[in-house]
């Protein structure tokens, strides 16, 4: 068994001993950071289920060892509300995030 030290000593063990759990708390971790108030457990849960981007069908790509593209999954939800959406594509949920920012800036 591997011997671990320095900064962050549970995640280092946690991550090569349990890494589905790992990745399961450090993606729920940046949802709540980000505003998230859903039912992180439900989130995740539907998050692992969804193949297809619920915008444009495009099929996801869950390679979680790399920098996000276009086809990336990723959680959306209402930055004001806090609210669970749906999980689409990095590219869908840019573009909506423009749309919603564009729709709020005035009254029209």
């Amino acid at each position: 068994m591997p011997y671990f030290e320095g900064k962050n000593v549970t995640f280092k063990w946690l991550k090569e001993n349990h890494p589905a759990e790992f990745y399961k708390n450090k993606r729920i971790g940046v949802w709540v950071a980000r505003g998230l108030l859903t039912d992180e457990n439900k989130v995740y849960d539907i998050f692992l289920k969804t193949t297809h981007c619920d915008n444009c069908g495009v099929e996801l790509n869950k390679n979680i060892n790399r920098y996000p593209r276009d086809d990336s999954w990723v959680m959306d939800h209402d930055h004001e509300t806090g609210e669970f959406r749906n999980i689409l594509c990095n590219r869908c949920n840019i573009l909506r995030g423009q749309h919603d920012a564009f729709i709020n800036e005035g009254d029209w």
